[in-house]
């Protein structure tokens, strides 16, 4: 495994975990979710990763370009499987919208930890102050005393 790989652990994108451990759902369970959720057995199948539509990322090119260059080009990811891997939470409503065949919502980049001591450095030099995509308004880069709209 490379560097890159260990980077982002296996998970599916649509479910908890490592996928090589993982099992099926006792009666029990099943039975809970029918309850509770309101989920019923269902024959679609799972989507596969490669036919998944995302959001496009709102990123200008400028400010992907300072991104990548601030946390370095190796630990930052816009391709669309980087982000489909951390679009959202794992919680039960999250993982149901993953059900739906139309065009998910997914962060603009991923940006990954360097090693024990980068996030660390980095976070020092880089206040970025990230905000929900329904705000407006600019991004203060604090470490530059400017702002990026």
């Amino acid at each position: 495994m490379t560097h890159r790989e260990e980077l982002l652990p296996p998970m599916k994108w649509d479910a908890w975990g490592d996928p090589a451990a993982a099992k099926p759902l006792s009666d029990g369970v099943r039975s809970l979710l029918k309850q509770v959720v309101g989920l019923a057995d269902s024959e679609q199948p799972e989507l596969d990763p490669a036919q998944v539509q995302l959001r496009p990322s709102a990123l200008s090119g400028a400010d992907h370009d300072a991104l990548a260059r601030i946390v370095g080009t190796e630990y930052f990811r816009t391709a669309d499987r980087d982000r489909l891997l951390h679009a959202g939470g794992k919680s039960t409503p999250d993982l149901l919208r993953r059900k739906d065949t139309g065009v998910q919502d997914a962060p603009d980049a991923v940006l990954l930890p360097g090693g024990p001591n980068g996030g660390g450095r980095r976070r020092r030099h880089l206040a970025l102050l990230l905000r929900p995509r329904h705000c407006r308004g600019p991004v203060w880069w604090r470490h530059q005393r400017r702002w990026w709209a």
